[in-house]
């Protein structure tokens, strides 16, 4: 058989083929069988391993061709799929990647791409391609920043991608575009980052928490549900005393506050029922020095 690095000409090729053929007919026919229905994973191999930027290349086209990014949070984090279809001998091939392979595949072609003629086919595809990945960062940027931020709603996204045309769709509302899915995901950032700010100039009960911890207290609130464990918020608020439990409802009116207004109301309701004051909490934390007057 052939060795690694031998150089072969055509006729000697053959000649090893043709014995070998000889020797093991059968199961050479099978081996040869299960290459050919396996040949368009080796030819994506081969192309990768040959030219990483024809590669790259390929990846792009057939993701301007027809492809799926869908961004949803999974355990507090959002993150990307992508799945493009690749057409071979008339047969769709689902292909998945991450977004940070997708990320690998746009640094190569920054790095490596020397084709500047913009009326070229496939230069047309590679600036559409930057573009969609560069929004589709801010996307997920944005998203992060509207979740640590409390935001109650979790945000999933599906951007679809055909012959070079994008359809948004996120939580049931579509969108001509992504930019377009932009504008409206900053809006949402720039209320919440106010809202925010309002929020912890004139709540001091709402000082106590922050971020994530807002958007677990108000989604047991608003749907009267326990997804998720806030014994460890109580005694954080408690300073480790043990909380007495007791059902908060949101009332017609509550509903009618944003998310801080009431989440300030839940904590000056758990003072009350436990009979603490700021005082309480942190009078372990204070430090009396000798002959010092002043904070």
């Amino acid at each position: 058989m052939l060795k690694k690095n031998n150089t072969k000409n055509d006729n000697e090729f053959y000649q090893i083929f043709k014995d070998a053929l000889s020797q093991n007919e059968k199961q050479l026919l099978i081996s040869l069988n299960e290459v050919s229905k396996k040949f368009s994973t080796i030819e994506e191999l081969f192309v990768k391993a040959m030219d990483t930027s024809g590669y790259a290349k390929m990846i792009i086209h057939f993701i301007i061709l027809s492809s799926e990014f869908k961004i949803e949070n999974d355990n507090d984090e959002y993150k990307c799929l992508i799945t493009y279809y690749q057409n071979k001998e008339n047969e769709n091939i689902n292909k998945s990647k991450s977004f940070r392979e997708i990320l690998e595949i746009k640094d190569k072609i920054l790095l490596r791409q020397k084709v500047k003629n913009k009326e070229n086919k496939r230069e047309q595809e590679i600036q559409q391609f930057l573009k969609i990945i560069d929004e589709i960062e801010k996307v997920l940027e944005l998203l992060e920043g509207i979740s640590s931020k409390g935001y109650f709603e979790e945000i999933n996204c599906t951007i679809k991608i055909n012959e070079g045309n994008e359809e948004c769709i996120s939580n049931g509302k579509e969108y001509a575009s992504i930019k377009e899915l932009l504008n409206y995901l900053e809006s949402i950032f720039e209320k919440q980052e106010n809202e925010e700010k309002n929020g912890y100039l004139n709540f001091s009960h709402l000082r106590l928490l922050f971020g994530k911890q807002l958007s677990q207290i108000y989604h047991n609130l608003l749907n009267n549900d326990n997804k998720y464990d806030l014994s460890y918020i109580d005694k954080f608020i408690t300073a480790n005393n043990n909380s007495k439990e007791f059902n908060f409802l949101l009332t017609d009116e509550m509903k009618n506050l944003n998310l801080y207004e009431c989440i300030n109301e839940y904590i000056k309701e758990i003072f009350i029922k436990n009979e603490i004051t700021f005082e309480k909490i942190f009078e372990k934390s204070k430090k009396v020095i000798k002959g010092f007057n002043g904070v």
